[in-house]
């Protein structure tokens, strides 16, 4: 797949902001919210990958939600050591309202306290801090999730979760945080840590696409060896047949179709992942980088 270069995918980006509307459901005046990632109050950081983790769930979950517009974590994260105040940070994101947070690790028990505020009035919506064993994460995770969206006076439906090794899904988000960094560093950390993931729980579909989607970046902008490519193949193919309804699996089988060439096959399989979650944001990147380089710019915009 070619692959423009970074200055002509900019100006091309700013002239079709000029020129193209934005969809209807983007026109619609929806509450914005913005989730920063959460604050590892350990002076040496080693919890910062699961306190950013637990922040991107919870913002993957609020995206989820009917009537809510979500801030991207792309652009959200980026405010994360910013030490402004949290109504600052939503003022600059032009949001509703804002969510923040700190995770305090003590041996096997966290602490996390997270706080959602009203950007205009800076009054506070929710606020709450749980104490808690690391085994009990997951339904820890759920409460927050509840209680944020029912501030917002939306309802969250409970999330089915596989039962996952916690060890593995610490892991899991160690790989996702290094692989939004994007360059060659990041991105060979983040295949370690979803092979680590695997190494303890081979069944984790989440850590096979995630894993799938760095050989599939490194074979089309870091070295396009064919086994980068294969990985990509083998261990797409591999998340969706542990899970055939997960979004992120047909997403990164999307972006290994589309290194192999396939073009057909991969917009199919993109089409499938955005019917899924149609805010999953890897589905969207690697689409539009394979509508881009077919030559397709108006459906990559």
């Amino acid at each position: 797949m070619a692959v423009p270069s970074s200055k002509s995918l900019r100006s091309q980006q700013v002239t079709a902001r000029s020129r193209v509307p934005l969809p209807p459901r983007y026109r619609q005046a929806r509450p914005v919210v913005a989730v920063l990632p959460f604050l590892d109050l350990r002076p040496e950081g080693a919890e910062e990958p699961l306190a950013e983790g637990l922040a991107e769930e919870i913002l993957q979950a609020l995206n989820e939600l009917e009537g809510l517009q979500v801030i991207s974590r792309t652009t959200s994260f980026l405010y994360g050591r910013s030490g402004l105040p949290l109504a600052e940070v939503g003022r600059r994101l032009q949001a509703n309202a804002i969510l923040g947070g700190s995770i305090l690790p003590q041996g096997e028990r966290l602490t996390i306290r997270a706080e959602l505020m009203a950007v205009a009035t800076e009054q506070g919506l929710w606020t709450q801090t749980f104490g808690f064993d690391r085994k009990d994460l997951f339904p820890t995770l759920e409460k927050i999730i509840q209680g944020v969206a029912g501030a917002l006076q939306t309802s969250a439906p409970l999330r089915t979760r596989r039962a996952v090794d916690l060890r593995a899904y610490e892991f899991y988000l160690r790989g996702r945080s290094y692989y939004y960094r994007f360059n060659r560093h990041g991105m060979a950390f983040a295949a370690q840590m979803f092979q680590q993931a695997l190494d303890l729980d081979p069944g984790y579909a989440s850590a096979w696409a995630g894993l799938a989607n760095c050989a599939a970046y490194a074979h089309i902008y870091i070295e396009r060896t064919e086994t980068q490519r294969e990985l990509a193949e083998a261990c797409s193919r591999k998340a969706l047949e542990l899970d055939p309804t997960l979004s992120e699996a047909h997403a990164s089988r999307g972006a290994a179709l589309s290194a192999a060439g396939r073009a057909d096959e991969a917009e199919e399989a993109f089409e499938t992942s955005l019917r899924l979650d149609p805010n999953l944001y890897e589905a969207a990147y690697f689409y539009a980088r394979h509508c881009f380089a077919a030559g397709k710019p108006e459906r990559a915009i």
